[in-house]
């Protein structure tokens, strides 16, 4: 049963795409269990609604979303119902084998699957199933050439093959019934947003007791053979945990084949071989000595360099659509294909003339905005293109699409659009979505997010966002030619009109930097992927947006949210809590909460997104807080006799560790395109303020209350803003993404690493002054961009139907320059002559 409020997610752009996939993931594991209601007397319930995020087809769990991207940029997953080895009814008495025959990749356009010694759901004559080859029709032709493919050797090819075979069947639940797989919505009950097992409740005193849905069928249950029924239950259980076990080894063992992981116990072992080889003929020969060491170093080098390489040729090569885990919905509710193919970005200098078209296009804000009458529009046919994007397309197939997910929602309650701010023609068909969501769902929140710095992560010059030499030197050689003109021209031009059209149609906008995700991650440029840059920031919108996911009533005692001087003030107060408190929010309450005034919409996003010693983040967060004080209180009584006070530091105010990594003394990473993060946080004003933890399990003292009380006090005694959210949750990163997490938590310990089990994430989003260099910026490129030295290329673009009339952006430049005032921060530098200048040239007509 569904009671509303649900949220959909509109991801616009190959950048966005990429972090959608990743949180898709996160959310779908995060809203299930992977525990068994029959195994123990008190299963684990869901942290969060499923029914926020996802729907329910055939009887399973799918993300509630759609992907926007070019027509070649779809390439389908492996049908568990007809293409998924399956086990017949004699094979399925015994115990699994493990063994999964997978497919092997084909030529472009051609996705086989190979079902040897195995039987199809759909086929009448198991017989003639085996040893057959199933023909799986692609409704998207895979034309998009990724040069990086081509560097995996066939074992990478074969083992990304395996992991997508084994995660279809593994998430299907293939055995005896898909009941099995953790996604199946018959496996929980939804009553009043509260969760349950079938047939199962458990009281407020912890006590389980078993209700009958039907009484007219106690009769017929009472002559079955309850201990054969039973029995008959525990043997299918045992099968499919036995099976799921193996197939989950089968995942991990897999993708860690395809990064090239999977020969470092060779490697060691040959390097070990090779150390007593070296230590005999040492023995046996001293004046070979350094020859031999040499000769070692070389070839462990040479391994060393050749695993490297090929993780770095497996990221690149990965597309967003390779890590979109099953359960997949519909292909036509979840997949738009625009009716022309993307290119990946590369240096136009390089480029035919008509892929410098198409990367014109796919450039222009007001391409994607308006959308032509016919199948021709005025760009399309003075450059002999076969097709844009035309208005049939855009309210036929994308508006249809839309229409269907909110059909399919009770009372849809929010919109979350991700829409890629490099490629900004995706930002031109976001924005006229947005006016039309404002027309037919005015009561739904909208909350955008724009993703920043991605197109230097889909760079194909070398395969990891970095620019070789060759293309470095050409690129300084033609910084004069008219082809840099009009891109920076079109840069400026296009990034401002988006940032109007989305802050005029969004209740909160959030922008975010890839490079920024991968800074805080990685903690170098080089060697960079969009895979792990949109992991990071999948990871710190799951965190942030825990409050209005979480699930009512089924989460009291695995979460906590404070309240604070905000929109909505807490129904209930412990005695121990200084703060109002609630066990979720709505998308409306949790938009409100950070929104002060109808003024105030643009926000920043940072987080610690790399593995932290959890007793560095403990003292980090208390330290300062009156539990903080309470406990040295109580050492000071206890050592009253002893030198203690003298020994005591100074009392400091609690928050320091909201302040970014480095100088400021903080944790935090800004993931948003904050250009003045040297500067400290305490310098801003700070309008709204919510905090989300994910801690490791601790058994000493209430964890929920103590963080929670920790962190309202670090953000409203140091920062002061007018309203602060804090949101603790007791389920870690690594029981997310851990133990039968299936291929949804099955890649997560390759991004982190043997350190996953101490990842702790914690993230901050403000309302606050730190984004006012972001919004000048924007606001004074799009001014530059209409000067008069740009009149001939935007005449020129305007006949094209690239870019609107000049007259039309004089209200998109108002409109960000007074967007600009409201974020200026208190210490706006007068004192200096110089900041006073630009201050003042900013503001000239």
């Amino acid at each position: 049963m569904n009671v509303g409020g649900e949220t959909i997610q509109l991801s616009f752009g190959p950048a966005s795409n990429a972090i959608t996939s990743h949180l898709c993931n996160l959310q779908g594991l995060s809203c299930t269990s992977s525990s068994d209601p029959y195994e123990t007397s008190t299963p684990s319930s869901p942290l969060c609604d499923p029914y926020i995020t996802h729907s329910v087809q055939n009887d399973t769990y799918v993300p509630r979303v759609l992907f926007i991207d070019g027509k070649n940029c779809f390439n389908p997953w492996p049908d568990s119902n007809s293409k998924v080895a399956r086990m017949d009814e004699s094979a399925a008495a015994g115990s699994w084998g493990g063994n999964v025959q997978v497919h092997h990749r084909l030529p472009k356009g051609q996705y086989e699957y190979t079902t040897k010694h195995a039987t199809s759901s759909t086929s009448a004559n198991p017989a003639q199933d085996d040893d057959t080859t199933v023909q799986a029709p692609n409704i998207y032709l895979d034309r998009s050439h990724n040069s990086n493919w081509d560097k995996l050797n066939d074992t990478q090819q074969h083992a990304l093959s395996t992991f997508q075979q084994t995660a279809s069947m593994l998430t299907a639940g293939t055995g005896s019934s898909t009941s099995n797989s953790r996604y199946h919505s018959m496996k929980y009950k939804h009553v009043s947003s509260q969760f349950i097992y079938p047939e199962r409740i458990a009281s407020d005193d912890g006590r389980v007791m078993k209700w009958d849905d039907d009484d007219g069928g106690e009769e017929e249950e009472e002559e079955m053979d309850e201990y054969a029924l039973e029995r008959k239950q525990m043997a299918e259980r045992q099968r499919w945990n036995q099976k799921e076990n193996e197939m989950q080894h089968q995942l991990t063992n897999a993708w860690d084949m395809f990064l090239g992981s999977g020969t470092n116990a060779d490697t060691a072992k040959s390097n070990e071989q090779s150390n007593n080889d070296s230590d005999s003929n040492i023995q046996s020969d001293g004046n070979s000595n350094i020859t031999v060491d040499a000769k070692m170093g070389d070839d462990r080098d040479t391994k060393i360099a050749t695993a490297e390489q090929m993780r770095n040729h497996a990221l690149a090569a990965l597309q967003w659509m390779n890590y979109f885990m099953p359960p997949h919905p519909l292909n036509d509710m979840h997949t738009a294909p625009l009716p022309f193919e993307r290119e990946n970005r590369i240096h136009a200098e390089g480029l035919q003339k008509e892929k410098q078209v198409e990367q014109a296009m796919i450039y222009s804000y007001y391409a994607g905005k308006n959308p032509s009458a016919s199948a021709s529009s005025s760009f399309c046919s003075m450059n002999d293109m076969s097709s844009g994007m035309t208005r049939e397309w855009r309210e036929d197939v994308l508006s249809e699409k839309i229409r269907k997910w909110m059909e399919d929602c009770d009372s849809v309650r929010g919109f979350q659009i991700m829409v890629d701010a490099d490629e900004t023609f995706f930002g031109g068909v976001a924005c006229s979505v947005l006016e039309e969501l404002g027309d037919e769902c005015r009561s739904a929140a909208k909350l955008s997010i724009l993703v920043h710095d991605g197109d230097e992560f889909l760079d194909v010059g070398s395969g990891n966002g970095e620019v070789d030499g060759k293309e470095k030197e050409e690129d300084g050689r033609y910084w004069r030619s008219e082809h840099k003109a009009v891109g920076s021209f079109r840069g400026l031009l296009n990034s401002g009109l988006l940032l109007h059209g989305i802050t005029e149609n969004s209740d909160l906008v959030l922008p975010i930097s890839m490079e920024n995700c991968w800074q805080s991650l990685r903690k170098k440029k080089e060697k960079r992927n969009l895979f792990e840059a949109s992991a990071a920031a999948a990871l710190a919108l799951e965190t942030m947006t825990l409050p209005f996911r979480l699930a009512r009533g089924s989460s009291k005692g695995r979460s906590k949210i404070g309240i604070g001087n905000g929109f909505f003030q807490g129904s209930s107060q412990g005695e121990d809590d200084m703060f109002p408190s609630v066990d979720k929010l709505s998308f409306h309450e949790f938009i409100s909460s950070l929104k002060p005034s109808n003024r105030h919409i643009v926000t920043e996003l940072s987080c610690l997104s790399h593995p932290v010693l959890p007793a560095r983040v403990h003292q980090a967060i208390l330290e300062g807080t009156s539990i903080e004080r309470r406990q040295l209180e109580e050492e000071m009584h206890r050592n009253r006799n002893s030198r203690y006070r003298q020994s005591r530091g100074r009392d400091i105010d609690p928050g320091l560790w909201m302040e970014d990594e480095g100088p400021n003394g903080g944790m935090l990473t800004s993931l948003s395109p904050v250009t003045n993060a040297s500067s400290s946080r305490s310098q801003h004003d700070h309008f709204a303020l919510a905090t989300a933890f994910r801690p490791l399990p601790s058994r000493v003292g209430d964890t929920l209350a103590t963080y929670t009380t920790s962190l309202m006090e670090g953000m409203a005694i140091r920062y002061r803003p007018k309203s602060t959210v804090a949101t603790v949750v007791n389920q870690s990163f690594n029981e997310l993404t851990g133990g039968k997490a299936n291929s949804a938590g099955s890649y997560w310990s390759n991004i982190f690493g043997s350190q996953t089990p101490i990842m702790q994430p914690l993230c901050t989003l403000g309302n606050t002054t730190r984004m006012h260099d972001h919004l000048r910026i924007s606001a004074n490129g799009l001014k530059s961009a209409l000067s008069r030295k740009n009149v001939g290329y935007m005449r020129r673009d305007g006949m094209a139907g690239l870019a609107p009339e000049g007259e039309d952006c004089e209200d998109a430049v108002e409109a960000c320059l007074t967007l600009r005032d409201v974020y200026e921060p208190p210490s706006f530098g007068f004192d200096d002559c110089d900041d006073e200048g630009i201050y003042f040239e900013d503001n000239v007509e």
